[in-house]
């Protein structure tokens, strides 16, 4: 097999780089919980015929003012856009953090 060239050199990583690619499987849990739960917040509106027709794209700063504006009369929608705007704001934060850490830790 050597001489066909059919063996592949493996290494064990060390004790810090899983420690490291641990935490880069962290942020990529979080940027994939992100992805699956802005969905729902326009899921949720586009159900109550409400669209976003300022102008730019989606989940910028003046997009997420808009959608914080948004006002129901009933107290079950004004629960449920709440969770899911709180759901992302601590995907946000999570993934703020876990970048910083990784930064952090890229210097060293």
């Amino acid at each position: 097999m050597l001489a066909a060239g059919e063996l592949t050199l493996v290494t064990i990583p060390s004790v810090e780089r899983e420690q490291l690619r641990d935490l880069v499987r962290c942020r990529e849990g979080i940027r994939v919980d992100l992805v699956r739960a802005r969905p729902r917040i326009g899921n949720f509106l586009l159900r109550r015929e409400i669209y976003w027709e300022g102008t730019g794209e989606a989940w910028t700063r003046k997009h997420r003012s808009w959608l914080t504006s948004i006002k129901f009369a009933d107290h079950a929608s004004r629960s449920t856009l709440a969770d899911y705007l709180h759901a992302d704001d601590v995907l946000i934060s999570r993934r703020d953090r876990v970048e910083a850490d990784l930064a952090q830790l890229a210097l060293s």
